[in-house]
Formats: C-alpha cells, structure tokens, sequence
C-alpha cells in the first residue's frame, strides 16, 4: 500500500488532512525509485482560472507534460514493464501558483502502484527566489508567442533546476512573475518576493509561516532585480484606496534617480539580513542578469555594503550571462538554451559546495 514515507518530497509542500500532497510552487512534487509491472498518478486540481502543468520524467527523460484537468484524475505513468528493472521518477509541477487564482489547489492525491517504490537521496538543499526567470517563463515554447499561459512555463527547463540537478542537489523554487525586491514591474509597491518568502505560500493563501528550522538549506540563490529595474520604464502605480503613487523613477536626462536605487539597496540589504537569519547556515548568493544588468553597479554594492556590516562572508553576488539574440523563447523571455547556460555557469561557482568546505 502507497505511503509518502515511500517518496522523496520536493519544494514547499502541504499534506492536506485529506492525505493528498499539495504542490504549490514551481519545481515541486515527488521524486522516487519504482520497480514493478505498472506505476499510475493520482491527481486532483481545483478552482484554477488557468490549468496547472505537471512533468513526469523517467530515468532522466521527459516523458509527459501536460495540463492537471479540474477535478480528479488519474494519469498512467508505466504499464508493462519488466518488474526486475527499476525507474527513477520524478513528478514535477511546472507552473507557478498564479496570483489571480489564491484558492486554486493542484495536490498528487498518491500512486497506484503494482511493485515497490522507495524514496531517492540527493546531497545539497538549495532555494532559489526570483521573477519570471526563476519561474521559466518563456522557458519553452515558440519565439513569436506572446500569450501569457501556463502552457510556456517549465520549471524543469529553468536555470535553477538545472543547476541543482548539475549538483546532485534537490531545490526548492520562491518565484513569482512580475514580481521583484522593492516593487514589481509596474511599481505595484507590494509584489515583492521578500513581503512573501516567510510564508509557506501566500500566493495560494497558505500564509501559514514557512518550517525554515525543520528545512535547512546549503545555499540560498537570490536572482532579483529585473523588474525593478523594468519599473523604472513604467508609469508610476497609483493605490486605488488611498490614491498615492508610487514609482522608480528616471531623471529629465534619462538616468536613475539616485534616491531610488539607494531604496533598492536598502531593501536588498534588509532582504539579505534577513535571510541570515532564517538560513544561519546557508551561503547567500545574490544574482542578476539574463536580459539586462542596469542595475548591476547598485545590487554589487549592495552585497558589498551587507558583507561589510554584518561581517558575514558567506556571500557572493554574481553576474549571470547575459541571454544571447538566438537563446530567446516564448514572451521575450529567455529559452531553454540560455537557462542551460546559466545553469553552467552557476553550477561551476557553487562547485565548492559540494565538497563540503563551505568556502569559495
């Protein structure tokens, strides 16, 4: 009989008093070793404006993707297969929670299982917070599309995935589109990921906080920055209730407004401080770029400038490759090639990791 004791957990899950997992951000589900003649999934999906995508790899390979229908479904992984010969399976949710459907829920209600599975080991725990790069929009799909659909995210074409999987590593995925460190792309000044990373998933109004001691991290990979910087370009975001605006804002001759990047660095720097404290064992990594580094001089500085004055060395800015003209996917967004680029390179600076040193 099926038990998640018989699994690998991956991401900020919920087991629901009903016994189903709850799979809510980018990059989570199950992973697990299978032997036996046939291997099912058991899925529900309810009250999402836009259907949820899931990803069944075997053994390394892709095998399925496709959207969780409303309701509850079952969806055949394996049949036939020799029983001697063992699988490595991983179900991963490829689409982000979307903020427009807080109350939808996508849950793996368990397996249907003729054989045996048993749970996988990786090394490192890694989480990765960031924006519609993080969360692979874009990721796959044709250049020309420009529709924004569930259908062009894919978690497991992402940078970060790849480069956890490039260390052996499981990851954890804190990613919403649009999203950035002091305001969002439209300078909406509450879609921001350090307002939500406390919380389990505040997205889908699981505001319930976070198990951060019960969840120890190796590193933490921050990749924010690129809506703020994209803010700048935008029109102020006046409060409907209060009307006050808000706004990054550029000078008469084009340049940044001094006062703004000054509170972009505040906050990153609190953002920083902050993460210390729910990840006293961690290694920080701070990363921008992908398609722009306006804003490099500013979140370099930031780094710096934390480092300085707490005296935690455990910290790095990076700058990511810049996506080249031909790596574009869907929604002028970086394509697969460029992520598995970026996955590289990150793989390489966080090599040391895995030797167990904790020093670069």
């Amino acid at each position: 009989m099926f038990s998640w004791e018989d699994v690998t957990v991956l991401g900020r899950t919920r087991l629901a008093d009903a016994g189903e997992l709850c799979i809510f951000w980018s990059g989570s589900g199950i992973a697990f070793r299978f032997r036996g003649e046939k291997l099912a999934l058991l899925l529900s999906s309810q009250g999402a404006m836009r259907a949820p995508w899931i990803a069944v790899e075997i053994d390394g390979e892709v095998m399925s993707r496709f959207p969780v229908p409303e309701g509850d479904s079952c969806f055949p992984v394996l049949e036939g297969t020799a029983s001697e010969q063992e699988h490595t399976v991983r179900v991963i949710r490829e689409t982000q929670p979307m903020s427009d459907s807080p109350q939808a829920r996508l849950c793996i209600r368990g397996l249907e299982v003729h054989g045996e599975v048993h749970p996988i080991s990786r090394g490192l725990q890694l989480t990765f917070i960031g924006d519609s790069l993080t969360s692979g929009e874009g990721a796959i799909g044709p250049v020309m599309e420009q529709d924004w659909i569930p259908t062009w995210f894919s978690a497991m074409h992402t940078y970060a995935f790849q480069t956890a999987d490039l260390l052996g590593a499981q990851c954890q995925i804190i990613s919403q589109s649009g999203w950035g460190l002091r305001c969002g792309w439209d300078n909406h000044p509450d879609h921001t990921l350090p307002s939500i990373y406390d919380a389990a998933c505040a997205i889908a109004s699981w505001d319930e906080k976070w198990d951060f001691a019960a969840h120890p991290m190796d590193a933490v990979i921050v990749n924010l920055g690129t809506n703020d910087d994209g803010a700048f370009h935008q029109p102020p975001y006046v409060d409907p209730v209060s009307g006050e605006t808000f706004q990054n804002k550029l000078l008469a001759d084009g340049s940044y407004d001094e006062a703004c990047l000054q509170a972009i660095m505040d906050a990153q720097v609190s953002f920083l401080r902050h993460l210390r404290e729910l990840h006293p064992t961690a290694y920080l990594f701070w990363c921008y770029g992908m398609i722009g580094h306006n804003l490099e001089a500013c979140l370099e500085a930031g780094v710096r400038r934390y480092s300085e004055e707490s005296g935690d060395t455990r910290v790095r800015y990076l700058s990511l490759p810049e996506t080249a003209q031909e790596d574009y996917g869907a929604r002028a967004h970086p394509g697969s090639e460029a992520h598995r680029k970026v996955a590289a390179f990150l793989a390489r600076e966080m090599e040391f990791l895995s030797k167990g040193d904790g020093e670069a």
